[in-house]
């Protein structure tokens, strides 16, 4: 079976470590970025299954290259997860109507949760109508 892989685009380098550990301890191939048009790069170029999209990042925002990416050919069947660190309805109704398929608050998930839900997503969980279960996105 092919190695699940992830992207994580996080200006954060302490989370990016975190995820890093949670992931490739789950098993995944894991990649990262600290500024959006980087890891815009990375994600046409290596294909993820899955990226972690933080918000708020220096440069392009979050939704910025949410827009670039489901626009993309390439790279639109790649299923995105935004994290934020706050909590605001309107960036998740944002979110899921540029395409994201869940949407986290950092500070309200464990690492085992959120591998759990990005495990589900790429083995398409949210094709059976239940993915957003437990996400911002319902």
């Amino acid at each position: 079976m092919k190695k699940r892989s992830l992207l994580v685009i996080e200006d954060n380098p302490l989370l990016t470590k975190l995820y890093g550990a949670a992931f490739e301890d789950a098993g995944f191939e894991f990649m990262s970025a600290h500024e959006g048009e980087t890891g815009l790069a990375l994600a046409k170029d290596r294909q993820p299954d899955a990226i972690i999209l933080d918000l708020l990042m220096p440069g392009a925002d979050g939704f910025t290259i949410l827009q670039k990416i489901k626009k993309d050919q390439a790279m639109k069947r790649i299923k995105v997860i935004i994290a934020t660190a706050a909590r605001k309805e309107h960036d998740m109704a944002r979110a899921k109507e540029l395409g994201a398929v869940d949407f986290f608050i950092k500070p309200e998930i464990t690492l085992a949760d959120l591998v759990r839900r990005v495990i589900s997503h790429i083995d398409g969980g949210d094709q059976d109508g239940d993915a957003h279960h437990n996400s911002g996105l319902t």
